[in-house]
C-alpha cells in the first residue's frame, strides 16, 4: 500500500496542462484515469470496499489501454 501512497503523492504534483501541451490528451487521461484510479485504490483499501476497488481497476485499465496505444509517440517527445 505504501507504494500506492507514494505514487499518488507524486502523481498529484504532475502538471496536467504541461502533459496536454506535450501530447494531446495525455494530461486529461492521466488525471481522469490514472490519478483518479490511484485515489480509488487508496480509498478502496482504506474502506475495504470492493465496489471502489473494482472502479479503480476499471480506471487503471482504461489508462493502460490509452497509454499503450500512445506510448510510441510519447516516447518520441524530448
Amino acid at each position: 500500500m505504501q507504494h500506492y501512497l507514494t505514487a499518488l503523492a507524486h502523481a498529484e504534483k504532475v502538471d496536467i496542462n504541461l502533459l496536454n501541451d506535450k501530447y494531446e490528451g495525455w494530461g486529461t487521461h492521466f488525471k481522469k484515469e490514472f490519478l483518479a484510479g490511484l485515489r480509488l485504490i487508496v480509498e478502496g483499501n482504506d474502506k475495504a470496499d470492493t465496489t471502489i476497488s473494482l472502479a479503480s481497476q476499471k480506471l487503471m485499465h482504461s489508462w493502460g489501454d490509452w497509454f499503450n496505444r500512445n506510448v510510441n509517440e510519447i516516447r518520441r517527445l524530448r
